[in-house]
């Protein structure tokens, strides 16, 4: 912004806004202050950029065009200012209140450079002002629909949309007024004042509809013409349609049969009402639905073409077309015109012709359309004027049989590449495509000579007399006529012959090139080499980084295994299969049978070679909403299209070779590649929102520029030498896209221009003008709308992609993007718990029940945000989950061992733990979840601002653009003209939204700082572990067994011993500070310093520890940690879970497991069970000193028996076959075999 703009405007918004008391702006109050602060913005602004701060034109009161400043301080259009002084016959300033009204004879009225500057400089602060009112409006007046702004509000919006007073005149008002101020604020663009519109619709839709029932009730008086009623009458229609639809996509159900149900509804109902015959409401509302309805029935209609089989099993898809065959018989022309426009425009035009071959659809045509037999327009225009001369010629040969000027043109014709392609191209159209013509032997045979006698002209290119040969004996093989073919059917033939007339007439090439000839010439060479779009070992590739990375982590090299559905999943430590889990993917189970045995159907992922494959691999074409390497999906699906178009030309003379590449029986080939060519184009048309008639003449266009692809060479064999051909490829459809307007205009003007076919009746449908039975026929308009959904492979084939940096890659991470705003509830949530609970709650306890079931250890006070915030996480989570699951590399590898992604959470069927921000259990997927949302916010943001602590961030401080916001934006980005031929047509100000999501959300933002965020310690991650011992300062001695019955007894509850195990460890961190007598009263010490002694409240008892002393703390700690660990095995969980390496957690052997029932009867389990325990915790925990290699095989026994201090000689009896990487194991055995667990 000007600097000094900016001083001027900056302090008179302090000044001004330090006035409103009241910052709500759902209250008119604020909201009309608000209005003023804006409207003394732009006096301001324009005070900078004319004189006096007038910034419309005197006369007709709109921005100026072809401004001239006035000596008096006025603007005006050029043309305003020329008629008004024509008029009056003397030069004055037509403004009524002027002061200097009189304008110097030798005043010239002529638009300046100067002015013009001034008018664009203001026109563009205007409008950045508008999209500030736009956003308070949308963030402020409409936050929630549950409490609508003031009726005033409303009102004041609803007069923005509906009025505007001209020239003083209370009676003469326009429709064109969006923003706060009078004169014309961002543009005329009903589309853009559909923003506003829809807020009200949404919010009080009677109040909106009472404003318009209104407006249009005296539209006579208030509108210049029937044009504006027309134009607001589509505003709303469009608006009503939008809201209806948005409701649709909102819902869970299922939006296709949702949307196909509510047309079958709409046009049940309006049956009997006909067609529309007022601009009322109530009409308007009506027209607007079936409006909707008949956009569904050209949807099913495509369908149908494509496959008829299928479609005609759905009841509800051919109860749609039968009330559409009715609804049509009722209704004027005009809505059988606009059906037709609706299936062209929107999906093919090529459907209208086969739309006659099935009775139940021919009778949704316009009469004309069905005895109408022109065919569509001939694609091979697109190849230039050449083309079109050489077409004209051949038939006038063909008719007159005189070839004279035919063999002039192409002897007398300089660019032998260009002629020799179009000459083929005209060959192929006149003898096999050109049906009105009778070729009779003897022109075919005087043709013949004459292109002979010419054949100088290709001498260069042998492949050419051979195609020539073929073509003038009828030996093309499927590419020969044939009478049941579908339009569609000649268009993909006529493309795959312009890729074979265009490679057999250029010489050998490298580059891009080069491989479409190989594709077509000699298909056999490319078995053994990576063809571009084909897909590559995708889990290679993760193998390969998730190895770095862990390798990188921990050090050590993990095998992986898959699942028996070929899921990947890994096993790192000691490599061996030892527990068990279930597949992320599927959800199978997986790992061991036993230690180092699988489990049946689990299989060790050998070699972990790259298995991608050469040559043609088939695809599910359009099923993924992801591009192949660097390619986006639209890129990949043109590409596909291209090839498969090259391996159709090369059936012409090498379909035993294609076969053999493509893997199909010789049989079936030409119809696989027409079906995998149909596909291609449904599915590049889905990705960016276009007709399917747009794809095939993008893909025409690419094809006749084939030849011109030469550069550098690609081998094609190796992986790499693939990534740099696509990338090459991009590169030249994005260059090919800025050009393509300019060749879509020079191949209409040469279909409008042939003279050797009629246009026909659907050419005059859609590209003529339409006219009109009445003005209520002119709603009939298709239109087009580009949606957040689409929004990024729009910018991406429309060359828009340089002009949206910023915005692209906002898009690609929307889905992520849109839940940033529910980041700062997640970690209220968090750290709420993290607080209240850390070292007061076991992980067993809220592993084993349900959110719902948590709900009520809240307090009363907190439990309803508590639930709020939960189902906020929940919500999330569903949402995110697969890209939770891929997040984060080593915590993705621990995430898919938690069974939590094959179902939708909700508070019934989700443990507590799942709320726990923690590095392990079911508590690790929340966790993710908010580093997965702080990473994305990060990796968007580039702020000069200071980071802030992710805790400390609200919405306002985070990248929270939605799809919602990004619709929004396109509103506010958007004219749209009603055309002559009843389509409706859009432009979009991309460089200004790139521009706002950059200023917002990249720049506007600050980062959050790269800090680990809290987790949840739970009762049983207190291990002391590295721990002092308590009689270094304080002399310690051994419980009675009498003391340990009582407090095993004592303790029946879990989650109590745990925290009491806690309150030990707190006190003994505080005596080896404070020191201690060791004969004071351990129960008595812990209710001193307020921890938890286990005694019932109100009781002096002294709980369970009543009878020890300080001098047993030592020893307590380690009999409750094995109480603990029994416990725990008792309630199926293992207590070494997160604390052992799993190469001390190996399975027993099933036969050594059999005989410890025996190995109990010579070894004592009260010696055996703490010694043991005390043997895994100290020793499998710590770093081993001395030669630790290989201890995991080490046997049991002599590993033990140093270990213990008395009863040593119970080690023997041990098996020497147990091994100590199998102690987790044994002690685990032994606890329930001697407790009967």
């Amino acid at each position: 912004m000007d600097p000094l703009l900016k001083k001027t405007v900056l302090a008179k918004i302090k000044t001004v806004w330090m006035t409103l008391k009241n910052p709500d702006m759902k209250t008119h109050a604020t909201f009309k202050n608000v209005i003023q602060v804006l409207k003394i913005i732009n006096v301001q602004a324009a005070k900078l950029h004319y004189t006096g701060g007038v910034n419309e034109c005197i006369r007709c009161e709109e921005i100026p065009n072809c401004a001239v400043a006035l000596p008096c301080g006025h603007v005006g259009c050029e043309d305003c200012l020329l008629e008004f002084v024509e008029q009056r016959r003397e030069q004055r300033c037509p403004g009524e209140r002027c002061k200097s009204p009189k304008i110097p004879d030798d005043f010239e009225i002529k638009s300046t450079f100067d002015v013009n500057k001034a008018v664009k400089k203001h026109g563009e602060f205007r409008s950045t002002l508008n999209l500030f009112f736009m956003d308070l409006i949308d963030n402020f007046c409409f936050t929630s629909m549950e409490e609508p702004p003031e009726k005033k509000v409303l009102d004041a919006l609803l007069e923005f949309i509906t009025a505007k007073t001209l020239s003083g005149d209370t009676e003469r008002k326009g429709t064109k007024e969006l923003s706060p101020f009078q004169e014309h604020g961002i543009d005329s663009s009903p589309v853009v004042r559909s923003f506003l519109l829809q807020l009200c619709l949404k919010c009080d839709k009677k109040l909106a509809l009472e404003h318009i029932e209104t407006f249009m009730a005296h539209k006579k008086p208030l509108l210049d013409c029937e044009d504006e009623v027309i134009e607001f009458s589509q505003l709303y229609m469009n608006c009503v349609q939008d809201v209806n639809l948005q409701r649709i996509y909102n819902s869970d159900k299922d939006i296709e049969t949702v949307l196909i149900l509510r047309s079958i509804e709409i046009l049940d109902e309006n049956l009997d009402t006909g067609g529309i015959t007022d601009f009322d409401i109530p009409s308007l509302d009506a027209f607007s639905n079936v409006r909707l309805a008949f956009g569904q029935v050209a949807r099913v209609v495509s369908k149908y073409i494509e496959n008829p089989d299928h479609i005609g099993q759905n009841r509800y898809m051919m109860q749609l077309i039968l009330l559409a065959n009715q609804f049509l018989q009722q209704t004027r022309h005009t809505a059988k015109e606009f059906l037709v426009r609706e299936i062209s425009n929107k999906y093919r035009a090529d459907a209208v012709y086969e739309m006659k071959k099935y009775p139940c659809l021919v009778n949704l045509l316009p009469e004309e359309l069905v005895k109408d037999e022109t065919s569509i327009p001939d694609l091979f225009h697109i190849s230039g004027k050449r083309y079109q001369v050489l077409k004209s010629q051949m038939i006038k040969g063909l008719i007159q049989n005189d070839f004279s000027e035919l063999k002039d043109y192409l002897v007398n014709n300089p660019d032998q590449h260009e002629i020799v392609n179009v000459m083929l191209l005209a060959l192929y159209n006149c003898l096999y495509l050109q049906t009105d013509i009778e070729v009779s032997p003897e022109g075919l045979s005087n043709l013949s000579t004459v292109i002979q006698e010419v054949k100088n002209i290709w001498y260069r290119f042998p492949k050419v007399q051979d195609l020539l040969n073929k073509m003038l004996l009828s030996n093309l093989g499927a590419f020969n006529s044939n009478d049941n073919q579908s339009q569609r059917d000649i268009e993909i033939k006529k493309i795959a012959f312009l890729i074979q007339s265009n490679s057999s007439s250029t010489q050998a090439q490298n580059g891009l090139c080069g491989f479409f000839q190989e594709l077509v010439h000699t298909p056999a060479n490319l078995q053994l080499k990576f063809l571009p779009s084909m897909p590559h070992d995708v889990t290679f590739e993760i193998i390969s980084e998730m190895k770095k990375e862990i390798d990188k982590t921990h050090n050590v090299a993990p095998k992986f295994f898959l699942c028996p559905n070929n899921h990947v999943y890994t096993i790192g430590d000691c490599t061996n299969p030892v527990g068990r889990g279930k597949c992320a993917d599927c959800g199978t189970e997986i790992g061991a049978q036993q230690y180092g045995q699988l489990l049946q159907g689990n299989k060790l992922l050998e070699g972990e070679r790259d298995k991608t494959k050469t040559g043609y691999t088939e695809v599910v074409v359009g099923q993924t909403k992801e591009g192949t390497r660097e390619m986006t999906p639209f890129e990949t699906s043109i590409l596909q299209i291209l090839i498969h178009l090259g391996l159709l030309s090369a059936c012409m003379d090498k379909s035993v070779d294609v076969s053999n590449v493509c893997q199909k029986p010789e049989q079936e080939l030409f119809q696989f590649l027409l079906d995998q060519i149909n596909l291609g184009i449904t599915a590049a048309s889905k990705c960016v929102g276009k007709s399917q008639d747009d794809i095939i003449f993008l893909v025409t266009s690419l094809a006749s520029e084939v030849s011109t692809w030469d550069g550098r060479k690609f081998d094609l064999l190796s992986h790499q030498s693939r990534v740099d051909w696509e990338l090459e490829f991009v590169k030249k459809i994005k260059n090919f896209s800025k050009g393509l307007e300019l060749l879509r205009n020079n191949y209409d003007e040469a279909v409008e221009t042939d003279d050797t076919s009629s246009l026909g009746a659907l050419h005059t449908l859609l590209h003529g003008e339409v006219h009109y039975e009445n003005a209520q026929d002119k709603l009939w308009q298709v239109r087009f709308r580009v949606t957040a959904d689409n929004l990024m492979e729009w910018l991406v084939s429309n060359n828009q992609a340089n002009n949206a940096q910023t915005l692209i890659e906002f898009m690609k991470k929307i889905d992520i993007v849109e839940f940033l705003g529910n980041l700062p509830s997640i970690l209220q949530l968090q750290k709420q718990l993290v607080e209240k609970f850390t070292g007061r709650i076991a992980l067993s306890d809220v592993e084993g029940m349900s959110i719902r079931d948590f709900y009520h250890k809240m307090d009363d006070a907190n439990k309803e945000q508590f639930i709020q915030l939960s189902e906020v996480l929940l919500q999330t989570w569903n949402n995110l989950v697969d890209k939770v699951k891929s997040f984060g590399g080593i915590m993705a590898a621990e995430l898919a061992k938690l069974d939590m992604f094959d179902r939708v959470l909700d508070p019934g069927n989700t443990p507590a733990a799942f709320l726990f921000p923690a590095s392990h259990g079911t508590g690790l997927c929340s966790y993710a979840l908010a580093m997965l949302l702080i990473d994305t916010h990060n990796s968007l943001v580039r702020s000069d601002l200071p980071p802030i602590h992710p805790y400390n961030a609200g919405p306002g401080h985070l990248a929270t653009l939605t799809k919602s916001q990004v619709q929004t934006m396109l509103l506010a980005h958007t004219r749209y003209y009603l055309q002559k031929n009843g389509v409706t047509k859009e432009e979009y100000d991309i460089v200004s939204m790139d521009r706002r999501v950059k200023e917002k959300y990249v720049q506007g933002r600050p980062r959050l700082l790269d800090t680990e965020l809290q987790r949840v310690q739970f009762l049983e991650d207190r291990s002391g572990f590295e721990q002092r011992l308590l009689s270094s300062r304080i002399a310690q001695q051994d419980m009675s067994n009498n003391a340990q019955y009582q407090i095993e007894t004592e303790l029946n509850s879990l989650p109590d011993l745990c925290q009491l195990l806690e309150s030990v460890y707190t006190a003994k961190d505080f005596l080896l500070e404070a020191g201690g007598q060791p004969d004071l009263s351990l129960a008595k010490f812990l209710g001193n310093l307020h921890l938890y002694n286990g005694d019932i409240p109100g009781s002096t008892n002294g709980g369970p520890f009543r009878h020890l002393q300080l001098a047993h703390v030592d020893s307590l700690l380690n009999f409750l940690l094995l109480v603990r660990a029994k416990r725990m095995i008792k309630n199926g969980q293992s207590p070494f879970e997160q604390v052992i390496p799993l190469a001390y957690r190996c399975s027993l052997p099933i036969a050594l497991s059999e005989t410890i029932t025996d190995c109990l009867t010579s070894i004592p389990h009260a010696w055996l069970l703490p010694n043991l325990f005390s043997f895994i915790w100290t020793r499998l925990r710590t770093q081993p000193t001395g030669d630790s290699s290989g201890q995991p095989d080490w046997p049991l026994k002599d590993t033990l028996a140093p270990h213990v201090l008395q009863g040593e000689e119970h080690c023997d009896n041990i098996q020497a076959d147990i091994l100590v990487k199998h102690a987790i194991d044994f002690f685990q055995i032994v606890t329930k075999a001697a407790f009967d667990f």
